[in-house]
């Protein structure tokens, strides 16, 4: 039991922080395209023993990079296009493309969904409410 004269502890030690709802989205959303970018991966290693198939690879590897351009659609368009430049000249499969520009994907969705749409959208609001 507490005595009347000793007094609460509200140090901010004793009460956690809970995270932010935007950094729980931000969290999510990379996350989600990181489990996105595995999908061509997996798909390599379920057939390794199969043999090398460059067309399966192919479709394996733009089931991937369809669903990363999805998620970070119209700004993603960046990123498939290195995407594309790596694997036309050569210097990576298309499942190794995949992986070199997940980064891209995930910087250029990080500021389309979580940067620039916002501030349009507040710059918007604040217009309105003049």
């Amino acid at each position: 039991m507490q005595d009347s004269n000793t007094p609460l502890r509200t140090d901010p030690v004793a009460t956690p922080e809970k995270p932010s709802g935007r950094r729980v989205r931000i969290a999510l959303y990379v996350g989600l395209c990181l489990v996105v970018s595995l999908a061509p991966m997996v798909l390599e290693i379920a057939r390794y023993p199969d043999g090398e198939s460059r067309v399966a690879e192919m479709l394996g590897a733009f089931g991937g990079l369809l669903a990363l351009a999805v998620l970070t659609f119209p700004a993603g368009v960046v990123a498939v296009f290195l995407w594309w430049l790596l694997v036309w000249n050569g210097i990576a499969t298309p499942s190794e493309g995949v992986a070199a520009v997940v980064p891209v994907f995930i910087a250029v969705g990080y500021l389309q969904w979580f940067v620039w749409i916002p501030k349009f959208v507040r710059r918007g609001s604040k217009a309105d409410s003049r």
